[in-house]
C-alpha cells in the first residue's frame, strides 16, 4: 500500500456534531424569517427527520423536500434556504478534529504513505474547513469537487486523477470515509482497498450493492492503524512500532 485517500467530513473531523445541526437550525431561521409559513422549530424538525430517515439525500434534496412537505415553490425561499445550511455556520471557537487525527496522519506519513484529501461539497466552505482545522500541510494532495455546482454524484474521476498523479495503481491505494455509496463504492470499481469510517448519519446507510460493502469499518480513525496493510514499511523512514 502506498497512497492513502482521506475524505473529510465525518472521517477526520465530527462534522455531525460540530456543524450539522447548526447548519439546519440556521436554514431554518433564514426561512422563517423569509416568509416561510411555519415556525423555525418545525422547519427544523422537518429538516432533521428527512435527514435522519434518508441519508443518502444532499442537503439541497433535503431543502427540497422540505418545501414538497408543505406545498411550497417558491425559487427564492428554495435557494434561500440552500444558502443559509452553507453559509455563516463555522462557530467562532472555531473546529476541532478528531483527537485522534493528527495523531495518525503523523504515524502514517512517517510509514511512508503518501496521504491525499478529496473532499465534496461547496469549495469556499471547504476550504474554509480544511484550514480552520490546519490540517492541510498533512496531504501532498487536495481536491475539493463542489458536487451541487458540478452535479457530481461520485469521487471515481477524483481517484482517478490522485492515483495517476503519484503513479500509484488502484491495488496500491487506500480510501477512508464515511459514505459508502462515495468514499467505498466508487474506489472498490477501481480495485482500492476500503475503510468506512462509522460516524453520522451515513453510517446508517445499508449497502445497495456489493460495491458498498467496505473492507475494513471503523469507529476511530486511529483505528487505520492497525489495518494489517498499512503495517509497519521498515524502507521508510526506519520507522518501528
Amino acid at each position: 500500500m502506498k497512497l492513502i485517500i482521506f475524505d473529510l467530513d465525518n472521517t477526520l473531523f465530527d462534522t455531525f456534531g460540530q456543524l450539522t445541526l447548526i447548519a439546519h437550525r440556521h436554514a431554518a431561521r433564514v426561512l422563517a424569517e423569509n416568509g416561510f409559513p411555519t415556525k423555525e422549530d418545525f422547519i427544523l424538525k422537518a429538516r432533521l427527520e428527512i435527514s435522519r430517515e434518508n441519508p443518502r439525500l444532499t442537503s439541497q434534496e433535503i431543502n427540497a423536500l422540505v418545501f414538497k412537505k408543505y406545498g411550497l415553490a417558491d425559487p427564492r425561499l428554495i435557494k434561500l434556504g440552500e444558502d443559509a445550511y452553507y453559509n455563516n455556520i463555522i462557530p467562532q471557537e472555531g473546529l476541532r478534529p478528531f483527537p485522534d487525527t493528527i495523531p495518525t496522519l503523523t504515524k502514517l506519513k512517517m510509514r511512508g504513505f503518501i496521504l491525499a484529501l478529496i473532499t465534496s461539497g461547496r469549495t469556499s466552505l471547504q476550504k474554509e474547513k480544511i484550514k480552520n482545522l490546519g490540517i492541510e500541510d498533512y496531504f501532498e494532495y487536495i481536491e475539493v469537487d463542489d458536487k451541487e455546482k458540478l452535479n457530481i454524484k461520485t469521487k471515481e474521476k477524483s481517484f482517478k486523477k490522485v492515483t495517476a498523479s503519484f503513479k500509484v495503481a488502484p491495488k496500491d491505494a487506500l480510501s477512508v470515509g464515511d459514505q459508502i455509496n462515495l468514499d467505498i463504492r466508487d474506489a472498490k470499481k477501481l480495485g482500492m482497498l476500503t475503510v468506512q469510517m462509522l460516524h453520522g448519519r451515513y453510517r446508517y446507510l445499508k449497502p445497495e450493492d456489493p460495491l458498498e460493502i467496505p473492507d475494513y469499518r471503523i469507529f476511530k480513525i486511529s483505528g487505520l492503524l492497525k489495518i494489517k496493510e498499512l503495517g509497519v514499511k521498515t524502507n521508510h523512514h526506519n520507522y518501528q512500532i
